[in-house]
């Protein structure tokens, strides 16, 4: 989930693809609007299912849902963002992951990368 200035703010400096979500104070109108106008950024609405090299990823807001899908085992991994707080367990052989924040709300910023072929996730953390 991204304000949509920071959306754009992200589109222009990460060039990669960007799927993102609602989170709980989203505008509603004006995020789907941005998103489209960029032509790196696929905005899901309120959960989202990408597939990359074989692996099913779920994403939403609340850690609630994630862990409801994982438990479903019909995704390889689940995240969610709601607390900003990083986090990562298996729950049911499935994924389930908390990046943290981007934008250092409650710890310094970070994001996460996971290894698709070993299920190996790493935090980065920008101290400053």
């Amino acid at each position: 989930t991204a304000a949509p200035a920071m959306l754009k703010e992200m589109s222009t400096t990460y060039q990669g693809h960007i799927d993102t979500v609602f989170g709980n104070v989203a505008d509603r109108e004006l995020e789907p609007k941005v998103a489209v106008a960029l032509s790196n950024v696929t905005h899901h609405g309120d959960q989202g299912m990408v597939t990359i090299d074989g692996k099913r990823i779920f994403f939403n807001h609340y850690r609630k849902k994630s862990e409801q899908m994982a438990l479903s085992g019909d995704v390889e991994i689940a995240c969610y963002g709601h607390d900003h707080v990083k986090h990562v367990e298996k729950k049911g052989g499935v994924l389930l992951l908390n990046p943290g924040t981007a934008g250092g709300m409650f710890q310094y910023p970070s994001f996460a990368v996971i290894d698709l072929q070993t299920m190996h996730c790493s935090f980065i953390e920008i101290t400053v």
